[in-house]
């Protein structure tokens, strides 16, 4: 009997959004969902935060989308990640965990542990345990998380549970995936050796920060890693996210609630000062200049009659009472803007969707932001709107020679669950 996961083809090249809640997030995604306006393949759920998640966990059980648990297996060999909750769960050890705590016989006992806690909590996917690749290929971790994935595997069907998806999260820096050697050695990896779901993509440092050169590198390294015909979704993108989207480098996107903007590695190398109680805040988007302005900011931008007026959210069914409500509940706000962007390039062939990225997203802000800056705003939200004017102009013109060349084939979207039963059926 075959321990290897098949690969289903989606039905649809339209790209999938996992919504990812943080501690006190769950209440958006559920409040969401009884609206019927979520629009997402699935949500990803914190191992830590079972408590709080478990009616989240329920609902998106009965919807039949995906319940994928992260077990935080990269955070939990980190100084910073490594928290007083996350030491609590079954599979942490007393410390962060080094490569020879994993190898063997100590690798499959926390393999063990995490697949009881999914079948005990009814996940119907997991992201397989892995750690950050700061050598790519040639790291440590490496052989050793292919090791853990592979038992994975084996131990789910053991227990009669393979309809139980795994992803497998691939972090490393730009210098590794930026490099086509690299690309080469992991693509063959996976091809070789074992078969997933999906590979989710997380790459420091990177994001909606990121300027127009790592932007085009990301694009054409998440394009050659496709050819391994394995469906990429990012991780921590931020705003650039509907330009991987669009450009064909990603086939979905994991959309943070209240964070997401950048993967920083880094910061989780320092230990942690000790908890003061405070959850992580989503900035306000303003959706029609493509940028984020901290709430303080936010709300002395709308105090601009006329910036209000013309930037102000204008979806009743988001923000029913205006700029108000989107300074009440920014998350709300955001999560129903990116997705109805991720909606709008879905509803064009993919071959359409760098243009209208351009025409209807990109380019629209940027001539935007050029008009705000000229407006009567304090000078520290002048500054911060004339950077993201750099930035995103740096971005459209990158982006228009992208778009020159036209894609030959869409991005591989991971299978819906519906999709992947009916595979295995």
């Amino acid at each position: 009997m075959s321990n290897v996961l098949r690969l289903v083809r989606p039905v649809s090249d339209s790209p999938a959004v996992y919504m990812r809640p943080g501690h006190n997030d769950h209440r958006l995604p559920s409040q969401l969902l009884s609206e019927g306006r979520a629009g997402i393949a699935g949500v990803v759920f914190d191992a830590a935060f079972v408590d709080e998640q478990k009616d989240l966990l329920a609902a998106i059980n009965q919807r039949n989308l995906w319940s994928i648990l992260d077990s935080r297996a990269l955070e939990l060999s980190t100084q910073g990640g490594f928290t007083s909750r996350r030491r609590s769960l079954p599979w942490a050890g007393q410390r962060p965990h080094l490569p020879s705590d994993l190898e063997g016989a100590r690798g499959k006992e926390f393999v063990q542990q995490l697949v009881q806690f999914v079948l005990e909590y009814k996940y119907s996917a997991v992201l397989a345990p892995a750690h950050y690749l700061a050598r790519g290929f040639g790291d440590a971790w490496f052989k050793i998380d292919v090791s853990l994935l592979e038992f994975l595997r084996a131990e789910f069907d053991r227990n009669g549970a393979k309809d139980v998806a795994i992803y497998y999260p691939l972090s490393v820096p730009t210098s590794v995936l930026f490099d086509a050697a690299q690309r080469i050695a992991i693509k063959l990896q996976f091809k070789s050796t074992v078969e997933i779901d999906g590979l989710w993509l997380s790459v420091h440092p990177f994001g909606g920060s990121s300027g127009h050169l790592s932007l085009e590198n990301y694009i054409r390294a998440a394009r050659d890693l496709q050819e391994s015909n394995i469906a990429l979704v990012g991780e921590r993108v931020g705003a650039v996210g509907p330009a991987l989207l669009a450009f064909g480098a990603l086939g979905g996107l994991s959309l943070g609630v209240s964070s997401g903007e950048s993967f920083d590695y880094k910061r989780l190398l320092k230990k942690m000062a000790a908890a003061k109680g405070f959850a992580p805040h989503r900035g306000v988007l303003l959706e029609a200049l493509g940028m984020s302005l901290d709430p303080k900011s936010a709300k002395a931008f709308f105090e601009n009659r006329t910036l209000r007026a013309q930037y102000g959210c204008k979806d009743t069914g988001c923000c029913r009472q205006g700029t108000s409500d989107t300074l009440k509940d920014p998350r709300r706000h955001f999560v129903l803007s990116r997705l109805e962007e991720v909606s709008t390039l879905s509803a064009a062939p993919y071959q359409e969707r760098p243009s209208l990225f351009l025409e209807r997203i990109l380019r629209p802000a940027t001539d935007k932001l050029g008009r705000v800056a000229q407006a009567e705003i304090p000078a520290p939200i002048r500054r911060k709107v004339e950077r993201e004017q750099r930035k995103q102009s740096g971005w459209r013109n990158t982006l228009g020679l992208l778009s020159q060349v036209q894609l030959t084939t869409p991005a591989k979207v991971p299978a819906k669950r519906v999709e992947r039963l009916r595979g295995a059926a």
